[in-house]
C-alpha cells in the first residue's frame, strides 16, 4: 500500500508539475487579463457614478429650485389673496356707506316732499276756509278793498 500511496503521489506531483510548467503562462495571463478586466469595470463604475452623481447634484439643484418657486408662487398668491380680500372689503364698505348716505338723503327727500304736500294741503285748505268765511262774512266792496289792500302790501314788501 506503500507503494500505492507513493505512485499516487508521484503520480500527482507529476501532474502539478506538468500543469505548472504548462499551465503557469495561461494561467498567468488568464489572472492577468482578468484582473485588467476588474480593473477596467471598475474604472468604468467610477466613470459612470461620477457621471449620475452630477445628474443627481443637477436634478437636486432643478428640485430644489422648483420648491423655491412654488413657495415663492405660494406666497404671492397668498398675498394678493389678503390684498384682494382687503381691497374687496373697503371697496364694500365704500359702497356700504354711500347706500347709507344716498338713503339718508332719499329719506330727507321724501320727508321734504311730504311736508311740501302737507302744507299745500294745509294752505289750500286755509284759503278755501278763509274763502268761506269771506264770501259768508264780508260784502262784495269789502273784498275788493281787502284785496287791493293786500296787493299794495305786497308790492311794496310789507307783509306784517
Amino acid at each position: 500500500m506503500d507503494l500505492y500511496i507513493a505512485s499516487n503521489v508521484v503520480n500527482f506531483l507529476a501532474v502539478v508539475l506538468i500543469l505548472w510548467k504548462v499551465g503557469k503562462q495561461p494561467a498567468r495571463d488568464f489572472v492577468k487579463s482578468r484582473s485588467e478586466n476588474v480593473k477596467k469595470f471598475i474604472h468604468d463604475a467610477e466613470g459612470e457614478y461620477a457621471v449620475a452623481s452630477a445628474e443627481e447634484s443637477k436634478w437636486q439643484q432643478d428640485w430644489n429650485a422648483i420648491e423655491s418657486r412654488v413657495e415663492k408662487l405660494q406666497s404671492d398668491a397668498e398675498t394678493m389673496v389678503a390684498q384682494t380680500r382687503e381691497r374687496v372689503l373697503a371697496d364694500a364698505k365704500r359702497q356700504a356707506e354711500r347706500i347709507e348716505s344716498e338713503s339718508k338723503l332719499l329719506a330727507q327727500s321724501e320727508l321734504l316732499r311730504a311736508r311740501n304736500a302737507v302744507q299745500k294741503k294745509v294752505v289750500e285748505e286755509s284759503l278755501a276756509l278763509a274763502k268761506g268765511f269771506m264770501d259768508k262774512s264780508l260784502g262784495k266792496g269789502e273784498r275788493k278793498k281787502l284785496v287791493v289792500d293786500s296787493l299794495e302790501l305786497v308790492g311794496n314788501g310789507h307783509t306784517s
